[in-house]
């Protein structure tokens, strides 16, 4: 058995004080350890199990703590370094200040959590669940038993998600006031009856979120990719929207068979090397209504300068050549598709995925082939892992906070110093 000792209790906003109990390392150690054979099932192994421990001010570095159970625990000041937290349940815990930059918590459930002030930046938190936390307390009072239903919202006040992706996950009555969202992925996120006066959604991806009878004062929505957004009764118009993405409107909507008659038209025509179809024009074209079609298309030497593709997905499509010149394609995903040769200049492209992409020459001719070229586009966020970038051009590219792990680089004459592979 591991020696327990108690803090002085601990007070954080409106929460109870707790008498927490504290490991020293060596028990934390020890415990990492077996949780480490757990995550291998090895049978020797065992899940972490914590309850109501002080881990103020901590520091964990490269800690997979995937399926942790973490109760209660405060974690106030803490700094997780490369840490994972997926589906981990972390109910409860006090994690206001604390650094989750970059850290994973797919799945995790925070129900409860105070996350005031904290630094999610950069944090996956796909299907994370951070709705409020029921509780049922049993109290005995002369002879009868007493049930007493207490449901704990959780907090994020003044948090920083920016370029966090949030996909899928509930938020529902939360307490976001004064968070910032900016570049934040929130795509079928769930924030009824949320709390989100005064934040951010400068840039984010609000695409199919629920925001009915959210709390929106002195929010704005600037840049944002709002399609298919709810938002009740609120109107999504004037400045607190200024230059959003917005839904579909029936009439565009209705263009989805056009769209996509021309795309088959330019595949028929480039696998029959001119003899039928059409090659297609989507310069200044919405492709919204296209949905996920674009998916393992054949569609080399594709024209959309200034198209609109928000969101879409071009998974094992052909785009040999293509030209996506000042298009706003923030949020789509070209995994494994070959895009030798294509042409991205002034695209934005926060938080695109071109995870496995083929971004290699294209061999016009021997003498002269063509590059990809992604010269002066917004990459911010943007995803290069095992892509294949040889003699790419990114003269003038954004690229904070871009991913290139794994990725085979480009020529040194073109690479700028912030590429890390």
């Amino acid at each position: 058995m591991f020696a327990i000792k108690k803090t002085k209790p601990i007070n954080y906003g409106a929460r109870m004080a707790q008498n927490y109990k504290q490991l020293d390392d060596n028990e934390l150690a020890e415990l990492f350890d077996l949780h480490a054979l757990f995550l291998l099932n090895k049978p020797e192994g065992r899940r972490l199990s914590l309850t109501i421990v002080d881990f103020s001010k901590i520091v964990w570095q490269n800690r997979d703590l995937s399926d942790a159970q973490i109760i209660g625990c405060n974690f106030s000041g803490a700094k997780f370094v490369n840490c994972r937290f997926d589906r981990a349940d972390l109910s409860q815990c006090n994690f206001q200040s604390a650094d989750f930059r970059r850290a994973s918590l797919r799945f995790a459930v925070l129900r409860g959590a105070n996350l005031i002030n904290a630094d999610l930046s950069m944090a996956d938190l796909t299907c994370a669940d951070l709705r409020e936390n029921h509780q049922v307390e049993m109290r005995s009072s002369n002879k009868l038993q007493i049930i007493r239903h207490e449901a704990r919202a959780s907090s994020a006040v003044n948090a920083l998600f920016n370029g966090a992706t949030m996909d899928n996950s509930r938020l529902d009555k939360m307490d976001l006031g004064g968070a910032n969202f900016k570049d934040s992925s929130l795509k079928g996120a769930s924030l009824e009856k949320t709390v989100l006066t005064n934040c951010d959604f400068t840039g984010a991806n609000l695409a199919g979120a629920r925001l009915v009878e959210a709390q929106l004062g002195g929010a704005i929505f600037h840049e944002a990719i709002l399609t298919g957004a709810e938002f009740g009764k609120v109107a999504v118009q004037g400045e607190k929207f200024r230059g959003a993405v917005l839904s579909l409107s029936a009439t565009e909507q209705e263009q989805a068979s056009t769209l996509k008659s021309m795309a088959k038209a330019h595949e028929l025509w480039w696998q029959t090397n001119g003899k039928s179809g059409k090659p297609a024009n989507f310069d200044d074209t919405d492709l919204r209504p296209m949905g996920n079609d674009f998916v393992q298309m054949r569609l080399t030497a594709l024209s959309a300068k200034n198209c609109i593709a928000t969101g879409l997905l071009f998974h094992d499509t052909q785009l040999q050549g293509a030209n996506f010149e000042g298009a706003d394609l923030r949020g789509a995903s070209f995994a494994n598709a070959d895009l030798r040769g294509a042409n991205f200049k002034g695209a934005r492209l926060v938080k695109c995925d071109f995870t496995a992409a083929n971004l290699g020459p294209l061999p016009v001719s021997p003498a002269s082939p063509k590059y990809a070229d992604f010269s002066n586009s917004d990459l911010r966020y943007a995803k290069f892992d095992d892509a294949n970038l040889l003699n790419a051009l990114f003269h003038g590219a954004d690229t904070s906070e871009t991913s290139f792990k794994n990725a085979s680089i480009m020529a040194p004459k073109n690479a700028p110093t912030a590429f890390v592979a």
